[in-house]
């Protein structure tokens, strides 16, 4: 009995009236910020508007991290009639636990409407590649044309098959230019747009109009 009492304990050597036959008992309190469990310890130090969180009257939320793990804290002052006893009801609940499904669904709403999009923009490149090829055709044929060259192949007297065609008068060649032509216009497909049909018809006309100019003034002579 005569061993230091420590703080926070209190011994029945120093209480009267007990009997101390079977020995000295100590009685300690182990105060919450000794606890093992690191959120308790955290609302021990936790303070709310300037009062110690666990000593909150009437009741209190709190949002934090502990251990790199977020958690939230409420606390709530049962009253009762006994004076001198206090007891504070303490609630310690994993961030995870209250929102983690919430987290998870957002995760899976943001993964669904990123791969939608990578698929989306891709569909996207390839139907504007296919929308717009035409357009390509007609701008290779307009530069052909602007030296005065066949759209099917860049000189020559040769039809759309490639063969060589022998003249032997001007009736000849102009039979042979009409069959390049009717070839060319074979071989341009339509555009789905209405713009790029318009500009196919101009370009055609044009194109026939230039084969019909040079049906008497050889392509040679026009282009020096």
């Amino acid at each position: 009995a005569t061993d230091p009492v420590p703080g926070g304990c209190a011994s029945t050597g120093a209480s009267a009236g007990v009997s101390t036959n079977t020995g000295v008992i100590w009685v300690c309190r182990t105060h919450a910020r000794n606890y093992a469990y690191a959120p308790l310890r955290a609302m021990a130090a936790m303070e709310y508007e300037g009062v110690n969180f666990m000593r909150v009257d009437g009741r209190a939320v709190q949002h934090t991290a502990v251990d790199g793990a977020f958690f939230y804290f409420a606390t709530l002052n049962l009253p009762l009639r006994a004076v001198g006893l206090r007891v504070q009801l303490l609630l310690a609940m994993p961030e995870e636990d209250v929102i983690g499904d919430v987290v998870a669904g957002r995760n899976l709403a943001i993964g669904i409407t990123c791969a939608v999009f990578v698929v989306v923009t891709a569909l996207s490149f390839v139907i504007i590649g296919s929308v717009l090829a035409p357009a390509d055709d007609v701008a290779r044929r307009m530069y052909l044309t602007s030296k005065l060259q066949s759209a099917q192949h860049s000189a020559g007297n040769s039809d759309a098959e490639g063969h060589a065609y022998v003249t032997t008068d001007g009736t000849a060649a102009a039979a042979a230019e009409e069959d390049r032509a009717s070839a060319r216009s074979r071989s341009m497909a339509r555009s789905s747009l209405a713009e790029i049909r318009a500009l196919q018809v101009a370009y055609e006309t044009m194109d026939t109009a230039i084969n019909s100019f040079t049906k008497y003034v050889p392509r040679d002579v026009v282009k020096e």
